[in-house]
C-alpha cells in the first residue's frame, strides 16, 4: 500500500482541512528512511507501508509441535498451503502448547486461506501442529 502525502516543497504535508471537527495536523518527512522494516518514505514523500513479518518458517502438515521463535516476538501472517480437518493454534510460548493463544487457523480452512494476526509473543511463538493440521507457512518478526 502506498500513500501519496502532498507537501508545500519543504517537506510538509499542506492539507490541513478538518475531519470530524478536529484539524489535521502537519507532518514533516524527511529523507527516505526505514523504520523497523515496517514503514519507508520515499524521495517523492510517499508513504509505504508494509504488514507481513520479516522472517517464514514453513511447517509441513500434521508436523511435531515446534518453536517458530524461542524469543519475544510478533505472529504476523499465517498461509494454509495444504488443508487439514484439525486446528492449528500458535502459543505465546518458547517451548510448549500452553499459555496464552495468540493465533488459530481453523479446521475448515483451504488452502491459500490467509490468517492476518499481528499479535504480540512476549516469550516466543509456538506451532502446535498435530495430528490433522494443515500445512501452513508463517509469517513473524
Amino acid at each position: 500500500m502506498s500513500l501519496q502525502v502532498p507537501t508545500n516543497g519543504s517537506g510538509s504535508v499542506i492539507d490541513t482541512n478538518t475531519i470530524g471537527g478536529a484539524e489535521r495536523q502537519n507532518v514533516t518527512l524527511g529523507d527516505p528512511v526505514t523504520v523497523a522494516n515496517k514503514v519507508l518514505v520515499g524521495a517523492d514523500k510517499s508513504l509505504s507501508v508494509q504488514s507481513g513479518g520479516q522472517n517464514t518458517t514453513a511447517i509441513a502438515a500434521a508436523a511435531a509441535a515446534s518453536a517458530i521463535k524461542a524469543s519475544a516476538g510478533r505472529l504476523r501472517k499465517v498461509l494454509v498451503t495444504t488443508a487439514g480437518t484439525a486446528a492449528l493454534n500458535f502459543y505465546d510460548n518458547a517451548t510448549t502448547n500452553t499459555g496464552t493463544i495468540i493465533g488459530v487457523v481453523t479446521a475448515a480452512a483451504v488452502a491459500g486461506t490467509v490468517f492476518t494476526f499481528d499479535m504480540t509473543a512476549a516469550n516466543g511463538i509456538w506451532c502446535a501442529s498435530t495430528t490433522n493440521t494443515p500445512a501452513v507457512t508463517v509469517s513473524w518478526d
